[in-house]
């Protein structure tokens, strides 16, 4: 039994890909200084720290695994 937290990062997957699509939209028409920190500032950190939440939900869904196993067992 998995604890069930593909939905969830799947979802977020989704959501990032949405505001990059929607930010490639929005750049055809706001292309300037502002729209460059905007960027640079809120846009551009957000694969990354996606990439690390994702890592981080991979690993506690097997730690988690391992625990239902460890008590499925004991009982």
């Amino acid at each position: 039994m998995h604890a069930d937290l593909i939905t969830p990062s799947t979802r977020l997957q989704r959501a990032t890909k949405k505001v990059q699509d929607k930010w490639m939209l929005t750049r055809e028409t706001w292309n300037d200084s502002v729209s460059d920190r905007f960027q640079e500032k809120y846009l551009e950190p957000i694969v990354p720290q996606m990439q690390l939440t994702l890592s981080a939900i991979h690993e506690l869904m097997q730690v988690l695994d391992v625990a239902i196993a460890e008590t499925r067992d004991d009982g």
